[in-house]
């Protein structure tokens, strides 16, 4: 089976002045987690990507229609 990549750095606001909230740290933290969940459920790094941007950013994401 292929090596899993790993998720890209995350860009972290606030890091010049050192100022991060709660959430934005809890996300930091749990981010090559979610990306590593994404990558088995969808298999290309890209669209894991654009799933855990889209949690990241607060975007709901829905499974099926209806």
């Amino acid at each position: 089976m292929a090596e899993e990549p790993q998720a890209p750095p995350s860009t972290r606001l606030g890091e010049e002045t050192g100022e991060h909230d709660d959430g934005l740290s809890a996300f930091v933290g749990v981010r090559p987690r979610l990306f590593g969940i994404a990558y088995r459920m969808l298999g290309s790094a890209a669209e894991s990507e654009d799933v855990v941007q889209a949690f990241g950013c607060g975007g709901s994401l829905r499974i099926g229609s209806g």
